[in-house]
């Protein structure tokens, strides 16, 4: 029996050594089979380059240090104010310290913090708006709740300035300038994308909010920082940017001083 070729345009049959189709004229290529497709196939496919082997062990040290010596700062602050008094000097030197900490994570994953500072896409900016608009709402009623259990907050953010003779903006660019800056810097520019690396990003998200709420060494507001945490996180995490959450942090701030005294 005569072998024949198939057209692949008209898919009709042709003698084994037709170069064009009688019936179509287009040209009639040989098709691989056996080996010769296994072959084709690789050379025309490529193997992928594999991702780089992530460094759990160094991440881990970093996570380490970065966690570690927020919480050192904040409870030698903590034993300075109970066992003498809040001072301005004292708080001025804890935000430093928080300062010098970010700083030197950022210092040391340049390229990981560099990315995140820039301006969020336009797409972006009405879903930060949503986070805005139900976190703070939330957060005020979570205080007034708190209050209405018996939980008394007391704390007077501008007092130390004022009897220390300190002007009050000094407060206002400590708490709701820097302070932020540096938090959003090391929590959700270091800490959440690290944690990224080695957990899943929800994970990371939920862990670096506990983080945040604990440095800040109160029972009483663990839960209401904690769902701050989380906002700021959400907003770093749909955003790619540090910025907004720069902005909302500090506003926060502001207005906790400006009503709080």
């Amino acid at each position: 029996m005569t072998a024949r070729a198939r057209c692949r345009a008209c898919a009709r049959t042709n003698a084994e050594t037709a170069k064009f189709c009688r019936f179509c004229g287009v040209i009639i290529e040989p098709e691989p089979v056996g080996d010769e497709l296994g072959r084709g196939a690789l050379e025309e496919v490529p193997p992928l380059p594999s991702a780089p082997p992530v460094d759990g062990q160094r991440i881990f040290r970093e996570l380490c240090w970065l966690c570690g010596l927020p919480l050192v700062v904040c409870v030698v602050y903590a034993f300075v104010v109970q066992v003498w008094a809040p001072s301005a000097l004292a708080a001025t030197l804890a935000t430093a310290s928080m300062v010098a900490i970010a700083l030197v994570g950022a210092a040391r994953s340049g390229s990981l913090v560099a990315s995140s500072l820039r301006l969020p896409r336009p797409k972006d900016i009405l879903p930060v708006l949503a986070v805005a608009l139900v976190a703070a709402p939330t957060l005020t009623l979570a205080f007034h709740l708190l209050q209405s259990l018996g939980f008394t907050f007391d704390h007077s953010y501008l007092l130390p300035y004022e009897r220390d003779g300190w002007p009050s903006y000094v407060a206002y660019l400590d708490l709701a300038l820097v302070t932020p800056i540096a938090e959003e810097l090391l929590y959700r520019g270091l800490i959440q994308p690290k944690l990224e690396l080695i957990i899943n990003s929800t994970e990371a998200w939920i862990v670096q909010a506990a983080l945040f709420s604990a440095a800040h060494l109160s029972p009483v507001i663990l839960v209401t920082h904690f769902g701050m945490g989380l906002a700021l996180g959400l907003v770093k995490r749909r955003s790619g940017s540090l910025l907004p959450g720069i902005l909302l942090h500090g506003a926060w701030n502001a207005w906790v001083v400006a009503t709080a005294g």
